[in-house]
Order: C-alpha cells, then sequence, then structure tokens
C-alpha cells in the first residue's frame, strides 16, 4: 500500500468493542479505591471498553483519541480521523495502540448504511 492510499483507508472496529462516555471515572472506580487516597469525584470520562475472549479491558481515552475513535466507528476514512489529531506521529502510535490492543478488526472496510 502506497502512503497516498493511506488517507482513504477506512478501518472497522471488533464487534466486542464499545465507547463509554460517563459522568464518573469508571475506570479508577472499577480500579479500587486504596486506603488514605482521595474519594473518586464526578468528571466526564470517556472509556474504549472492548472484550478478548473472556477477558474484558478498559482504557480512558482523553478527547482527542474519543474524537477520532467516534469518526473511526463512524466509517470515516483515514485522513477524517487523522484530523482531529495534532501530528502525524500521534495518528501512527494511537493506530498501533488500537491494532495492539485488538480492537480493530480489518482495514479497508466500507462505511456502514
Amino acid at each position: 500500500m502506497s502512503p497516498e492510499d493511506w488517507g482513504g483507508l477506512r478501518f472497522a472496529l471488533g464487534p466486542a468493542v464499545e465507547l463509554l462516555v460517563a459522568d464518573w471515572p469508571l475506570h479508577e472506580i472499577w480500579a479500587g479505591e486504596g486506603p488514605g487516597e482521595d474519594p473518586v469525584m464526578p468528571r466526564r470520562t470517556a472509556l474504549r471498553v472492548w472484550r478478548e475472549g473472556f477477558a474484558v479491558y478498559h482504557a480512558a481515552m482523553d478527547g482527542a483519541e474519543e474524537a477520532a475513535l467516534v469518526r473511526l466507528r463512524a466509517g470515516e476514512p483515514f485522513a477524517a480521523v487523522c484530523e482531529v489529531l495534532e501530528t502525524p506521529a500521534e495518528a501512527a502510535a494511537l493506530l498501533l495502540r488500537w491494532v495492539e490492543d485488538g480492537i480493530i478488526a480489518r482495514p479497508g472496510c466500507r462505511p456502514s448504511s
């Protein structure tokens, strides 16, 4: 694949991937509060949640990753996903993380109608 083709590439998320937005930092609540730690306070939090076999994983996302993943899930081309990121290095790192976490099902899909 040539570098020029990357912008038009579309990706599909795996069937066991969800984006979860909550008014509380659920990942901190799930991790549990240790003795002497400050109590968890409400704040908007975006998580990506995915399953691999019977294991469930989650990761907090910053605003840029959330916006990028929303675009990717909507079937937008990789160029549109990258528009919400500041640098090509950030886009490459994010794509690598998603592939390593196994949330990308396949490249080259068409958006769902």
